[in-house]
């Protein structure tokens, strides 16, 4: 996936289309967690940039360990 800092921002996408996976806006990145909040379910792959975060070594962490190191 091409870094999205180096796109250009589309201002005709529509806000009801469902997000993809090249969705992301370029100035944030995105974690969701899962519905009881017991875990992150996804992140961007642009989560290092803004966090120095690994998104793989982020999936699974309950939320209030998500900032922290992992061992």
């Amino acid at each position: 996936m091409p870094d999205s800092l180096d796109k250009e921002l589309d201002a005709s996408v529509c806000p009801t289309v469902p997000p993809t996976g090249a969705a992301v806006q370029p100035h944030g990145c995105l974690i969701a967690f899962d519905n009881n909040w017991q875990g992150v379910c996804l992140a961007s792959s642009n989560l290092p940039r803004f966090f120095g975060l690994s998104p793989p070594r982020r999936l699974a962490v309950r939320p209030n360990r998500c900032w922290a190191p992992i061992p």
